[in-house]
């Protein structure tokens, strides 16, 4: 997950990542522990962290305590929408990650439809509360990059519900800020060993014969489904589609 940041022409993006995209393949030294749809629920969301037992009670809001060890959470996606706290939730797992890290374990976080969904620019689902939230959070951008990121999230928009649509879209838009962060998340998580190999497509509709088509070219499959979503997430090349020679449609039919 990149820590975020901006760029210069009034778009924001993110730092550069040790790494042009996700890895295919992680270890888990430890117990691994799958984290379902949080929705914008944090509270939930916590709760189910310090049930799983990597969440302490002694941090806080900004600074909440990772107890761990060397755990992975898999986040199985769809942190977005029918909530008021996403971004909170996103912020929460970043840092849970990178004091796991320390520790050798991880939070890793999967795309759903939902991510998806938002990243294309269908705002269906979001609640008014994330409205909100996006248009505090573009405000905070501003105060970090100044003024010339103003106009990205909807800063000198005196309509109170299109500055809220337009902070969202500045936010998740490819190339936005988010999505950037979105971008080094994992679209489809393999498990391979030598000669077999299954993949998971969590919260999200899978087009007909792509899991076949997958698990018989299974590692560059994964390598170009990768390629493919993270750089129209992150707005490479403008291309702003989801690639068709992926498996992930952004909604059911």
């Amino acid at each position: 997950m990149a820590p975020i940041s901006a760029t210069a022409g009034g778009a924001a993006a993110a730092a550069p990542a040790p790494a042009p995209y996700p890895p295919l393949r992680v270890t888990a030294p430890g117990r691994v522990v799958a984290l379902g749809d949080v929705h914008g629920d944090i509270g939930q969301a916590r709760r189910a962290l310090r049930i799983a037992g990597v969440l302490g009670d002694g941090g806080d809001a900004v600074n909440p305590e990772w107890v761990g060890g060397n755990t992975v959470v898999v986040q199985v996606g769809d942190v977005l929408d029918r909530g008021d706290d996403e971004i909170a939730i996103l912020i929460l797992l970043q840092k849970l990650h990178k004091q796991a890290r320390q520790s050798g374990g991880a939070v890793y976080i999967l795309n759903g439809n939902h991510e998806v969904l938002n990243v294309s620019g269908d705002f269906r689902y979001v609640t008014q509360g994330a409205f909100q939230e996006s248009t505090r959070f573009g405000e905070h951008l501003v105060n970090l990059f100044g003024k010339p990121f103003e106009d990205a999230f909807g800063g000198g928009e005196p309509d109170p519900r299109k500055k809220q649509v337009k902070a969202r879209a500045g936010l998740f838009s490819p190339g936005g800020p988010l999505a950037q962060q979105l971008a080094m998340n994992r679209y489809a998580e393999p498990t391979v060993s030598q000669s077999n190999a299954r993949f998971f497509f969590p919260a999200a509709c899978v087009r007909r014969g792509a899991a076949r088509e997958y698990r018989r070219d299974a590692r560059g499959g994964t390598e170009r489904g990768r390629a493919g979503v993270t750089d129209a997430t992150r707005a490479r090349g403008h291309d702003t589609t989801v690639p068709q020679s992926t498996p992930l449609f952004t909604r059911c039919a």
